[in-house]
């Protein structure tokens, strides 16, 4: 990623401005993987990049959205506050110049902006199979369908919602009724305090996890969305970054 679309951190949405110049800056959350080696070589990739949030957790899927909400917290408290937050997995390409042109036109401040591929109706059911890597009880959440949530991959917000999502997860309902499905359980907290995702179909996040064969087999014209993925192999956001850069 840092070699890719991670890399770039200022750009000017026009041209024709030079003083419109965007900083982004990225970040990555990390657990502890469990293995020696492994957690070794990250403590020294955190010492040479300066850009890794270690937490005092495990890597599972259970623990992701602790370790997003414990992420959000610390980005609420930078002294600098961004416009923008995206959130976005490892395995997924981001245009980032799009994205910002994008959130340009369609979220100017003070708008409210959260973001994604939104699931909802059948899509937002909640499993109840304890075999389901997805299982809540109904002492976790009682209702049968989730809230129209963005899927976990990616989603955007804008600084005011992040603010919005901190104060909501310190509320003792959410405390005690926290399930371990990150996307779904965002969108639960991001309704309490009547924020609904914001629709665009494919245009913004393409979610689609055959994306990784079209690239690599270049069987098909990569998609023209801003986001792409998940599933995608490092060599596939590499071809895809390249696509990007000459076109």
């Amino acid at each position: 990623m840092r070699e890719t679309w991670a890399k770039q951190t200022t750009f000017s949405i026009d041209a024709s401005e030079s003083n419109n110049m965007l900083t982004i800056g990225y970040f990555f959350t990390i657990g502890f993987d469990g293995n020696s080696s492994v957690d070794t070589a990250i403590e020294r990739e955190a010492d040479i990049h300066k850009d890794i949030l270690r937490l005092n957790l495990n890597e599972t899927y259970q623990g992701i959205v602790t370790k997003i909400l414990h992420t959000f917290q610390w980005v609420a408290n930078l002294s600098m506050k961004p416009r923008f937050i995206a959130k976005a997995d490892d395995d997924v390409y981001i245009k980032v110049p799009d994205l910002a042109r994008w959130l340009q036109e369609n979220a100017p401040p003070p708008a409210k902006l959260y973001a994604g591929h939104v699931h909802k109706g059948t899509h937002s059911r909640v499993r109840r199979s304890p075999d389901s890597p997805w299982y809540v009880n109904r002492s976790q959440y009682e209702h049968d369908y989730f809230p129209d949530y963005c899927a976990g991959p990616f989603y955007v917000v804008s600084s005011n919602v992040l603010e919005g999502i901190v104060n909501a997860s310190k509320g003792s309902k959410a405390l005690a009724g926290v399930f371990p499905v990150e996307d779904a359980y965002i969108g639960v907290l991001l309704k309490q305090i009547g924020i609904k995702p914001k629709k665009m179909g494919r245009s913004l996040f393409n979610w689609n996890r055959r994306t990784n064969e079209f690239v690599l087999k270049g069987k098909r014209k990569f998609p023209s969305s801003i986001v792409l993925g998940d599933s995608l192999s490092s060599e596939a956001i590499q071809k895809l970054h390249l696509y990007a850069a000459t076109n």
